[in-house]
């Protein structure tokens, strides 16, 4: 997988993934809010299905009622298209709560 430079990184960001924030230029990160801990556990576990199907995982920091994401593709420490990918299923994830 190739990683993405930049400035196309960005683009992709801004047209794909546009509720994730890009990080220091090389991992998309979201802030996931429920309504309690169970919520939170429950999204995780859905995810779960997906990351394994896409052989890619994301960083995760469990709060109460919120989720921090990160992904990042950790073999070139940076963003590829695959990045996206799983970022837009979690979102779809996330609206069908």
């Amino acid at each position: 997988m190739n990683k993405l430079d930049v400035e196309t990184a960005e683009k992709a960001r801004a047209k794909y993934t546009p509720s994730w924030e890009m990080v220091k230029g090389m991992m998309l990160q979201k802030k996931f809010v429920f309504d309690d801990y169970d919520a939170v556990l429950d999204f995780f576990q859905d995810t779960k299905s997906v990351q394994v199907k896409l052989d890619h995982f994301a960083d995760f920091a469990f709060f109460y009622n919120e989720l921090l994401v990160r992904i990042y593709t950790h073999d070139v420490n940076g963003l590829t298209e695959l990045d996206y990918k799983l970022a837009r299923q979690m979102d779809k994830i996330y609206e069908g709560t």
